[in-house]
């Protein structure tokens, strides 16, 4: 089949929009399923460990100040916003996180049992169909 210039775009442009979606769905997932609670135990625990050099200060204290705010949607939008200011903390923000996420007993999480509003599980689902059949139709 060929497409016309505008039917390009068109296909583009809904490309773009899934890819939102897609990442869209796995922040719904993460907060609605109190994934973040882990990443602020994990988070805790770098801190009793205080074993991280100099050079993972300023990350550390992003860290640290979305910990204050419960690891919050609303707190990380605020590291992703200093990091936009501060991209020479990428590096380290990044080797913080992987280090943050070993020790946020996510390993264990196929073991767990999730206890989530019947809203919450509607939205989910929801979700979850609407980035399936825009996957689908790609």
């Amino acid at each position: 089949m060929i497409l016309s210039s505008k039917e390009r775009q068109r296909c583009k442009i809904a490309q773009e929009q899934l890819g939102e979606k897609v990442a869209a769905f796995g922040d719904s997932y993460f907060y609605a399923l109190s994934l973040n609670k882990k990443m602020c135990n994990g988070i805790s625990r770098i801190k009793e460990e205080n074993s991280m050099g100099s050079e993972f200060a300023e990350s550390l204290l992003l860290f640290y100040n979305w910990e204050t705010q419960g690891c919050s949607k609303a707190g990380y939008e605020l590291v992703l916003d200093e990091l936009e200011r501060k991209p020479q903390l990428e590096a380290s923000y990044s080797q913080l996180s992987d280090k943050i996420l070993g020790m946020s007993d996510f390993e264990r999480f196929d073991e767990e049992t999730l206890e989530i509003s019947g809203a919450t599980f509607r939205a989910l689902m929801e979700e979850s169909a609407t980035v399936a059949i825009g996957s689908a139709s790609k």
